[in-house]
């Protein structure tokens, strides 16, 4: 999306993503931030990041933690 747009920059990525509405229950996480918890990039990826780090673990790594407990 951001190609498409030509937005390489940081604050133009923030400003998109909004614009391009998450789907159920990404969109329930994004409703829920508090106002203005996120001011930059940064903190959008690392808040989404640290949401869905366990969707972005490969599953062959993931098996492995598992079988560890």
């Amino acid at each position: 999306m951001c190609k498409s747009y030509d937005y390489f920059l940081n604050p133009q990525k923030l400003k998109l993503f909004p614009a391009n509405p998450p789907k159920d229950a990404t969109l329930k996480w994004f409703m829920g931030l508090r106002a203005h918890s996120i001011r930059t990039w940064e903190e959008m990826k690392t808040a989404f990041l640290e949401n869905y780090k366990d969707y972005c673990m490969p599953h062959n790594l993931k098996d492995e933690v598992l079988k560890m407990m």
